[in-house]
């Protein structure tokens, strides 16, 4: 894949959010942490996107906020500041000051369930359909499903009680991070026959190093972290447009992170672009070239689909004074 096969739609929304999420064609916007907004996700408001016959590298659509008045669904306001969450099987799982509770926001008439007291500081879903709960006394995990056979008939369980603040997930494998973002500890997990048990922790130099496997033309072991690229919110379409052709199909880029160094040696796709957000801000990467970066000054937050059967290809910036939905997509 080559970067003029890239098409970047930027629809922007002159507001900014707590927090968003996309799910099941339904757009969550969180006015603060304590108040969450439904809309369709549909047209006119932001799936409508032009295509152009003859598309440029970027094409940016603006909608103001009033468009999504048609497609609003209902308010839901909680009692306490939401910390985290997470969408799973149509039911948001969130966490207070107090714990861990669901809600079904599509329900006509939504009501928290508390399920976990205790005092967590962030939610992490696994592609495995797992979810990780940090806090100052260790790493949890809160059971979803019956999909696995786990020691304890408990649907909480404490994999260890090293202090860790967020979660990386590759699998059933996983990363505990501190405060400052850095890897304390791995934990690889054992899924055999339906039953899940922790077969090993590795700490500091026992982490290992990353050898990252991929096609030579996309090499990333010359890969600078201070590679100057073009500033998201200030790329342009260029004057020059791919040439005519009498009809484009477009095929969804996924963008998964680029593989945390303690989880080993990885293997990179040709047809993907890959995140990382290091102290200085955003990038995407396509080989060893950003394709573009974004300054950490210029975003609060941002969000990704990596469950997501429609949604995998979205990058959502919250800003200052601005929300962003950035949609990827090879032109073939």
């Amino acid at each position: 894949m080559k970067p003029d096969q890239i098409l970047m739609t930027n629809v922007s929304l002159p507001e900014s959010f707590h927090d968003v999420a996309l799910y099941s064609q339904i757009l969550y916007l969180w006015k603060d942490a304590s108040h969450l907004s439904l809309y369709h996700y549909r047209k006119p408001a932001i799936n409508k996107l032009p295509i152009y016959l003859d598309p440029f590298p970027v094409q940016t659509v603006s909608r103001m906020s009033e468009a999504l008045s048609n497609d609003f669904i209902k308010e839901i306001t909680f009692n306490t500041a939401v910390r985290d969450f997470v969408l799973f099987n149509h039911v948001l799982y969130y966490l207070d000051d107090s714990g861990l509770s669901m809600i079904q926001p599509e329900s006509a008439q939504p009501m928290s369930k508390r399920l976990v007291e205790g005092d967590f500081l962030s939610l992490s879903l696994s592609t495995k359909n797992r979810l990780a709960l940090a806090s100052k006394s260790g790493l949890f995990e809160y059971v979803l499903t019956t999909s696995y056979q786990l020691p304890d008939s408990n649907p909480l369980i404490q994999w260890d009680d090293t202090p860790t603040a967020a979660v990386l997930w590759e699998g059933h494998d996983l990363i505990q991070l501190d405060e400052e973002g850095q890897a304390v500890q791995r934990l690889d997990f054992l899924y055999q026959n339906k039953e899940l048990s922790l077969s090993g922790r590795f700490r500091g130099n026992a982490l290992g190093e990353s050898v990252t496997y991929f096609n030579p033309s996309f090499d990333l072991s010359e890969k600078k972290e201070d590679v100057q690229a073009m500033p998201l919110f200030d790329y342009l379409p260029s004057e020059e447009v791919m040439a005519a052709s009498p009809a484009h199909s477009y095929q969804p880029i996924t963008l998964p992170f680029l593989p945390h160094p303690a989880f080993g040696s990885s293997i990179l796709e040709d047809d993907t672009l890959y995140i990382e957000e290091t102290e200085k801000g955003l990038s995407i990467f396509l080989g060893t070239e950003p394709y573009f970066y974004l300054p950490k000054k210029d975003y609060l937050s941002f969000r990704t689909y990596p469950k997501s059967r429609n949604y995998q290809n979205h990058l959502h910036v919250l800003g200052e004074n601005q929300t962003n939905f950035l949609i990827f997509s090879q032109l073939r």
